[in-house]
């Protein structure tokens, strides 16, 4: 799963971080988690186009050249 960000509040979060001088290492996140064809159906619903072009496909059914974990597919 992912969390997908809208740039703007990206942008907000990245100048808190420089106002407030901090230099940790942050992963910046939106506020839901959605899956890759979660996320694509989304915008393909958005711009009215045909989500049954987007196909469900686990990572099992995948050859992956290197391993992955399950939650970075």
């Amino acid at each position: 799963m992912d969390s997908p960000i809208l740039n703007t509040n990206l942008i907000e979060m990245i100048l808190k971080i420089v106002k407030r001088r901090l230099t940790e290492i942050y992963r910046l996140a939106g506020a839901i988690r959605a899956s890759k064809y979660e996320f694509a159906s989304m915008i393909a619903e958005i711009f009215k186009l045909n989500r049954e072009l987007i196909r469900l496909v686990t990572m099992n059914g995948l050859e992956w050249t290197v391993p992955r974990l399950k939650d970075l597919s």
